[in-house]
């Protein structure tokens, strides 16, 4: 994941003054046998999350949202990925790191068939953006 974001500000996805919400996995909590523990941890990050956003009182403030492929499977394998995508929204930029092929293709898939609005600056103001890099320089 500090690959991921040390990318992120290469590329300029990341800002310093941005505050980063990190949605990853622990050795010790994959190492729970019971799977709705690992769901219900999720859960709570993501909530954590949303309720920070929501209480920031500066109208400036930027979010980025960093999420690694443990924990985005389970988000898009449950109903968590409404909740996932309402956080995703709000922030600036999401990085999803070491995530798989069909993973790329889920996200894709899930953001597609939903109506984002996204207030976009001046000069791409008319243009549809969605851009999925990953670490080979694909775009």
């Amino acid at each position: 994941m500090e690959t991921a974001i040390n990318i992120g500000f290469a590329c300029s996805l990341l800002r310093h003054g941005m505050k980063q919400i990190c949605i990853a996995s622990s050795a010790d909590m994959l190492a729970q046998e019971n799977v709705e523990v690992v769901k219900e941890n999720i859960l709570m990050q993501l909530t954590n999350a949303s309720q920070m956003v929501e209480r920031e009182k500066d109208p400036h403030a930027a979010f980025a949202l960093i999420i690694d492929g443990k924990m985005l499977s389970y988000v898009l394998e449950t109903d968590m990925k409404h909740q996932f995508l309402h956080l995703a929204v709000e922030c600036a930029s999401v990085i999803c790191c070491r995530v798989s092929p069909k993973q790329k293709a889920l996200c894709l898939k899930f953001v597609s068939g939903k109506r984002v609005v996204i207030e976009v600056p001046f000069p791409f103001k008319g243009f549809d953006l969605m851009a999925f890099v990953t670490g080979k320089g694909e775009v």
